[in-house]
């Protein structure tokens, strides 16, 4: 076996404990070759284990420590990891959560495991200069109907059916949990201010005013979306003030036209 094939056999074991390379592996007293494996691959799913913990810290603590530990052992052995960096490896928890018994009987964790891992991604977002109010002022009123916007990396918009955030919030403030809730899904948002991560409701309407914002749509028809759905008569203005809220809140990063 040469070289290549050895570190190969080596890592199907720590990863998915295949058989293979015991018998190339020699004992040495006070430890079989059985046992210097197993030490790599435990350390292996327990390195793993803890980079859960710290990227899911209140689903950790809501389930509490040894449901947890059973849940990343299993997904672990389920997701090996398949990145350079550890970063990463908790992006499928949500996914696994809601195909997994433990999540199926309690939709609220692949729910809540979702929110901690989109915190995550806006924290870790690239960086970006966001456009300020002045920006806006100073556009010639003829070039507003053609107004497109690019918006900052770490912006994330998905829907709740759960109080997730109520748990999110009492948990990461000592506090004990809520009873958990459901009832219709809600849109929320996650985005990166500064070096700080944040999170809010969104009205249905601002969620699909964003939501054609961000692929690209003008402002013209972002007046025409507020038009179709607002009560009030001036989509203009509803629409300005959602951009301004956005604006306000470091989430634009750029101007464009048609």
């Amino acid at each position: 076996m040469n070289l290549q094939a050895l570190q190969n056999a080596f890592q199907d074991y720590v990863i998915a404990l295949k058989p293979g390379i015991g018998m190339r592996i020699r004992s040495l007293p006070g430890a079989t070759a059985s046992q210097r494996l197993e030490i790599y691959a435990e350390a292996y799913r327990l390195r793993l284990a803890e980079v859960l913990r710290n990227h899911f810290p209140v689903l950790a603590a809501y389930l509490g420590e040894h449901a947890f530990d059973e849940l990343a052992v299993r997904y672990i052995d389920a997701n090996p990891s398949s990145q350079y960096s550890v970063r990463w490896f908790g992006g499928g928890l949500e996914q696994f959560l809601r195909a997994a018994p433990l999540g199926q009987d309690r939709p609220l964790l692949a729910e809540l495991a979702g929110f901690e891992w989109r915190l995550n991604r806006a924290f870790d977002a690239a960086d970006s200069a966001p456009i300020v109010r002045a920006a806006l002022a100073a556009l010639p009123a003829s070039s507003w109907p053609a107004l497109r916007f690019v918006f900052q990396p770490g912006l994330q918009r998905f829907k709740l059916n759960w109080n997730v955030v109520e748990i999110w919030k009492a948990i990461d403030a000592g506090q004990p949990a809520p009873a958990p809730e459901t009832g219709p899904a809600k849109p929320w948002l996650v985005w990166r201010q500064d070096l700080n991560c944040r999170f809010r409701p969104l009205p249905e309407l601002e969620a699909s005013v964003l939501d054609a914002a961000r692929s690209g749509m003008p402002f013209a028809y972002l007046c025409e979306l507020v038009d179709r759905g607002a009560e009030q008569d001036d989509s203009a203005a509803q629409a300005t003030a959602f951009l301004q809220r956005w604006i306000a809140d470091k989430l634009v990063c750029q101007l464009g036209k048609l």
